[in-house]
């Protein structure tokens, strides 16, 4: 008999070992982390009445549950390559990981959610 759950998370650290980069998590409640997530890019298609869609492209990434305290919130930051990012949803998935949807933001916009906390 297998052990599905030892399988998903068996296979979810070998993607974020062969296909993770290391980033800065930074949590709306003021501390940060260093965490390994792999980025991807989230696809809709949009239409725009009749015939016409246009495909929309934005930063997403995976990250193992077993990687932060808490799944990601809103507001949450990440840094990969000297870019940061804003959380603007997570979704729980059946392999131990969120998908987080994510905003690229500014520096400045960016200094003022970490001012917050």
């Amino acid at each position: 008999m297998t052990d599905w759950e030892s399988l998903k998370l068996e296979a979810a650290s070998v993607v974020h070992q062969e296909f993770g980069e290391p980033v800065r998590y930074h949590y709306a409640e003021g501390h940060t982390a260093e965490i390994c997530v792999v980025f991807t890019m989230a696809t809709a298609e949009v239409s725009m009445g009749g015939q016409v869609s246009v495909e929309s492209r934005q930063p997403m990434c995976n990250i193992k549950r077993d990687a932060i305290e808490r799944k990601p919130r809103q507001g949450d930051l990440l840094t990969r390559r000297n870019v940061t990012y804003e959380v603007k949803s997570a979704e729980e998935t059946l392999d131990a990981s969120f998908n987080v949807l994510l905003w690229a933001v500014d520096s400045r916009h960016a200094q003022r959610v970490r001012d917050r906390t």
